[in-house]
């Protein structure tokens, strides 16, 4: 069997589990697991209260800051760094987990990727993950079989904002969706097994649930891990677009008392949420401020307490925090008496993003753009603000007639005043919900009343079929402005389903001379009113820096290329090509006009063949001027390298051939097996082409070096494989 056919495998036992796995929770008790809710809260559309009440009965959880930070006294590492830096020698995840166990913690939560980017798993998506790293194993492999085999549930931390691969507010791609669906599907899809929490960071107050759209990334984790709890760091003090609300207390954001919602709370045990070199020597966070002011005062209010404890560059948490830890577990003891969880609201089980929204007045791109951060004061907090008397309405429109449609959410305000109160003036509490097909003729769903207050609001009403939902305010807190922070819509009784489909981008390929033509044609436009124009033709109208045109490229080679960009600008201006592992500056000279066409060039590193998605967008460092672009063309070999593909050998050997799209040598079964190349070489001196330092044996692994002619490039991202692509 082979390693797709594995990992199938897995996930296939993994949902057959879920199938068989039944039972409800026991309210009050110790929770015991995640792994054991079942599906029971399947029965009722939209309910989670079997697996909230499960979660809230874990109680206390050990939150694990372990990435590439660690190496570099850093909360918020810097991108890009030297995957070689990452060089635990002593990594021991089972010391860890024996830790967390000491404890009487039930979870813990893995930084699987940081805000970097960095990845402490063998992701097939970048290049700079562990395998490139000093340690080369799969770090998140070793922390699931090590807690489960010590009895203490693996969660999983993810962020979703990524400085390595440029996905970032304002530039985020249709690529840049697919890349994070890809690493989550490799996280999720069974390989490691059943992960019944994920904690999403640098998605709601980075990026938003817009740019990257929430309902998609659910309905995806939820297809492969269908009892998954979704977390999302985002400051609310509401459970807005997630399954259980996160209070970040470092912020001074923490669980209210009386708080009746599946909770968490996370702090850490020393001064920061990574390891630094004052780490060893600190004062971890004191055995009664552990039980008496966060354990015992969190476990009425049916909130988690999550402690973080990072672990030190050697992959071992520092003597200090190990000796509290045990402290702790000996000082407390979980209160199984607690009385049972209250009940939740239904989830929206299936969000629709919008694709454009309008208002009768007011910024009504602020009601739909998911962003908030911690709601201290006004902190990135977008409102919906209308201006004139009331009603007046917000109209989503979804792009295209979904059937099943069946409520609408409503986030209130949550910003406080100078006091401290929250404020709710223009809260709405009568209201009405319109549908149309048309966008002209609406038709009545529901109308009713709200609390004037901050909770969350639903109007739920009988499944129609609708392209247009509109939010008509008819009274207010206050009576003369409507507000709202957020507001959507979906399915919970079924998914929504439309004629819309992601469409699948048809790749750029090499040419006979190897060379690769980005054309408008083959461009995924996002953001703004971008589209092709003219003939032949040409991507205009870029209204705005934050738009983008993105390409799917096979680069067969590494190496440096040649960039030929035809443009047209009436200004100068500067754009940004970026491979995610190698960016260049194309700088646009004014050309008098917009069908003047001129050319220019520079330069691109690529260090990995493969497929890549390169994104063209504006330099926002700038004040950035409109521009045509006709076309871009890559050609390789601008550094006088040789490139020695896997699509040019000649094989030898039983069991040696060519596999994969692109193209690479496997089945290296035998030592005798050979791949041989007829160079041209285009002029006398040293080509430095490094071999194994040994004689492979057979099905060992062959290590992939980077070169260019004449000299020899430092082992930039070495790491083992067991196929040859490229030698360069």
């Amino acid at each position: 069997m082979d390693e797709q056919g594995a990992r199938n495998l897995r996930r296939r036992d993994l949902l057959k589990g879920m199938a068989a796995v039944g039972g409800t929770a026991a309210a009050g008790g110790l929770g015991g697991s995640l792994l054991t809710a079942g599906t029971a809260a399947a029965a009722t559309a939209g309910n989670l209260q079997t697996l909230q009440q499960k979660f809230v009965d874990m109680r206390f959880g050990m939150f694990i800051h372990y990435n590439m930070g660690t190496y570099h006294d850093a909360e918020w590492v810097s991108p890009g760094r030297d995957p070689l830096s990452f060089n635990p020698t002593k990594l021991d995840c089972g010391q860890w987990a024996a830790a967390a166990k000491s404890a009487k913690m039930t979870y813990a939560i893995l930084t699987t990727k940081h805000h970097d980017g960095f990845c402490l798993w063998p992701t097939k998506q970048t290049s700079y993950n562990v395998v490139n790293s000093s340690y080369k194993q799969d770090v998140v492999r070793k922390y699931v079989d090590a807690f489960r085999a010590a009895g203490v549930e693996p969660w999983m931390y993810f962020s979703i904002w990524d400085r390595n691969q440029g996905i970032s507010s304002g530039s985020v791609s249709r690529a840049d969706i697919d890349f994070i669906k890809a690493q989550l599907t490799e996280l999720l899809d069974g390989t490691y097994g059943t992960i019944p929490v994920i904690v999403f960071d640098g998605w709601a107050w980075q990026a938003g649930h817009r740019q990257i759209p929430y309902g998609e990334i659910r309905e995806h984790i939820k297809a492969m891990q269908p009892n998954i709890l979704i977390v999302d760091i985002n400051g609310h003090s509401e459970p807005w677009e997630q399954d259980i609300l996160f209070y970040e207390e470092p912020l001074g954001v923490k669980a209210p008392a009386g708080n009746t919602y599946a909770s968490c709370q996370g702090q850490t045990i020393t001064g920061g949420w990574f390891w630094h070199p004052s780490t060893p020597t600190a004062t971890p966070l004191s055995v009664s401020s552990i039980v008496d002011s966060h354990l015992k005062v969190l476990e009425p209010i049916h909130c988690t307490f999550i402690l973080n404890c990072p672990p030190n560059p050697d992959g071992l948490l520092d003597t200090n925090i190990v000796n509290r830890l045990a402290e702790v577990g000996a000082a407390w003891a979980p209160n199984t008496s607690r009385p049972a969880l209250p009940a939740q609201k239904d989830v929206l089980l299936h969000a629709v993003t919008p694709a454009a929204v309008t208002a009768t007045s007011g910024t009504a791109a602020n009601a739909v753009d998911g962003l908030i951060d911690h709601p201290k004061g006004t902190n990135f907090q977008s409102l919906w603000q209308t201006a004139g008397s009331l009603p007046q309405s917000l109209t989503l429109d979804l792009g295209a007639t979904f059937a099943h449609l069946d409520t609408l959410e409503y986030l209130p305000r949550e910003d406080k005043d100078s006091a401290g109160a929250y404020v709710t003036t223009g809260d709405i509490t009568s209201y009405e919900i319109h549908t149309s097909t048309d966008g002209s003729t609406f038709t009545r769903a529901t109308s009713g009343t709200w609390a004037g207050d901050k909770t969350v609001k639903q109007a739920r009403f009988g499944a129609v079929s609708a392209r247009y939902v509109r939010l008509v305010a008819v009274n207010t807190v206050g009576g003369s402005i409507a507000v709202a922070s957020e507001v959507n819509c979906g399915g919970i009784a079924a998914k929504p389903t439309s004629s819309l489909t992601v469409p699948v981008q048809t790749p750029v390929l090499p040419g006979s001379d190897k060379s690769l033509s980005l054309t408008p044609a083959l461009a995924a436009l996002d953001n703004g009113g971008m589209k092709l124009e003219n003939s032949p033709a040409n991507i205009g109208y870029w209204a705005s820096s934050s738009d983008n045109a993105t390409w799917r490229v096979r680069f067969d080679a590494p190496g440096t290329y040649t960039v030929t960009a035809t443009v047209a600008a009436t200004a100068a201006s500067r754009f940004v090509l970026d491979a995610g592992i190698g960016s260049a500056a194309i700088v646009v000279p004014s050309t008098g006009s917009w069908s003047t066409y001129t050319t220019v060039t520079t330069t691109i590193t690529v260090p990995e063949s493969g497929y890549r998605t390169v994104s063209l967008r504006p330099d926002k460092s700038i004040t950035w001027q409109s521009v045509n672009v006709r076309g871009i063309t890559l050609t390789p070999g601008a550094d006088g390298a040789l490139s020695l593909t896997a699509a040019t050998a000649t094989l030898t050997g039983s069991a040696i051939k060519l596999e994969n799209d692109p193209p690479d040598i496997g089945y290296w079964t035998s030592p005798s097996a050979t791949a041989s190349w007829t160079v041209t070489f285009p002029a006398a001196g040293t080509y430095v082409v490094p071999r194994p330092s040994h004689t492979p044996k057979t099905g060992e692994d062959v290590e992939r070096w980077h070169h260019v002619a004449g000299r020899r490039l430092a082992r930039r991202r070495p790491h083992p494989v067991r196929h040859l692509r490229t030698w360069h």
